[in-house]
């Protein structure tokens, strides 16, 4: 079951209405802060990750909300298994943006209505999804739990994000999902072998 995690000082955005944005959309002209009416997910090419695009394209829909996929690059430390060396980080953004696009295409394929892009930033994921939950609705998460009491626990991204965030986050267990199954008929997959 997806979890959302609100903080208490942003507790006033949880059921608001629309004319409550539109007061808001109001109050934003004359300086105050804006919360963006989107719906940004966190991937990094894991099937956790599609499934938490799924969960954060019905929570869009639902909320009548563009949906934002962000994929945040780290800088190249070593320590990550998956990136190639030697690291060519131009090479690199592309074949994440040729990939992102091929995941957009397949999210589309089953939200033909809704909204959506992709964002590639350069970054660390937690840092970059704690300052977009300044200004979206929600930022919707995967988790890595692997059943029984490790199931508990967070990926190290989700736990980071979760207590930091500047707004509401919604946790997405790993779970099944027909969706998932077509997904590969739209080009390359981030994470993909």
């Amino acid at each position: 079951m997806p979890t959302v995690t609100v903080p208490l000082f942003c507790a006033d955005r949880l059921g608001e209405t629309t004319e409550d944005k539109h007061i808001k959309a109001e109050r934003a002209k004359s300086g105050s802060r804006v919360v963006e009416n989107v719906v940004a997910v966190g991937v990094d090419g894991s099937e956790q990750a599609r499934v938490a695009v799924l969960e954060a394209a019905e929570q869009a829909q639902r909320m009548g909300a563009k949906l934002r996929v962000i994929c945040a690059v780290p800088e190249y430390s070593g320590s990550l298994a998956w990136v190639p060396a030697p690291l060519d980080r131009e090479a690199l953004f592309r074949d994440i943006r040729i990939q992102l696009d091929a995941g957009l295409a397949w999210l589309k394929s089953h939200f033909p209505k809704l909204p959506a892009e992709t964002q590639l930033l350069d970054g660390s994921p937690v840092e970059v999804l704690v300052e977009v939950s300044r200004s979206v609705e929600l930022v919707v998460l995967g988790t890595r739990g692997r059943g029984g009491f490790a199931g508990m626990l967070l990926g190290s991204t989700s736990d980071g994000v979760l207590h930091h965030a500047k707004g509401p986050v919604l946790v997405v267990p790993d779970r099944e999902d027909p969706r998932l199954a077509d997904r590969a008929n739209f080009g390359p997959m981030l994470g993909a072998a």
